[in-house]
């Protein structure tokens, strides 16, 4: 039987996903079943991953067998118009995990450790699909939450995010045409590399004197230092 992710699937097991994700993985009988039905030996740490695919209807045998033959088992489920998955892992395996799935993935992946075993799936899948969610539509990148984790806060209040956009960077927006996109790629930059004005220039591939001088008009405009980290 294969489920619409192209995933090779039991009744099972695409109970046991389905439960564990709606919070079932905290009642002991489920939880029991669902070690069965995933091979789990104890409450080993689970990592949950959350894959919005550029294509409608994807295929995780790719994925499936190349985290294997990297010595993770995951198993895999379309839920809710994205895709699920929970891998096994072995302590600092979880690096190595993501990098295969960085490899044969196309889209957002987000993901998140359950350190409590099947009884924290819910709140890992909650947490991978905010990390998933949080990247730009169009982006092709796998982000753990805990790297996610200002942009999943705002991901989740639209409301406090365009506040906080207008409160911040909401003159810069009014400037037009070219000298707009030069601050806010200025902006970027300087942010990027800590407040480096040199470290700026050689990314922006311009003299260090022209990013001081644009991180000047910048300050001017909103009215804020990037001396502050505040």
């Amino acid at each position: 039987m294969s489920d619409d992710a192209g995933n090779v699937s039991t009744p099972a097991l695409v109970e046991v996903i389905e439960g564990l994700v709606q919070g079932r993985g905290s009642d002991p009988a489920f939880a029991a079943q669902a070690r069965a039905v995933l091979g789990m030996v104890g409450d080993e740490e689970l990592l949950c991953l959350v894959w919005l695919p550029d294509e409608p209807v994807p295929s995780v045998h790719t994925v499936r067998e190349r985290m294997e033959d990297s010595g993770v088992l995951s198993h895999w489920r379309l839920h809710a118009g994205h895709v699920v998955g929970l891998a096994h892992l072995a302590p600092g395996q979880a690096p190595r995990a993501r990098e295969v799935v960085a490899r044969v993935t196309r889209g957002r992946v987000g993901t998140a450790m359950s350190r409590e075993g099947v009884a924290g799936v819910r709140s890992a899948h909650q947490a991978a699909l905010t990390a998933a969610t949080s990247m730009p539509r169009g982006a092709d990148q796998v982000a753990d939450i805990v790297e996610r984790l200002p942009e999943a806060v705002l991901a989740r209040s639209p409301e406090i995010t365009t506040l906080l956009v207008e409160e911040t960077i909401g003159p810069l927006l009014q400037v037009s045409g070219v000298t707009r996109k030069v601050l806010l790629e200025t902006l970027v930059a300087v942010m990027r590399n800590g407040g480096s004005a040199t470290q700026a220039a050689e990314e922006l591939v311009c003299h260090r004197n022209t990013v001081i001088y644009r991180v000047k008009r910048i300050e001017e405009l909103t009215g804020r230092s990037l001396d502050s980290p505040r």
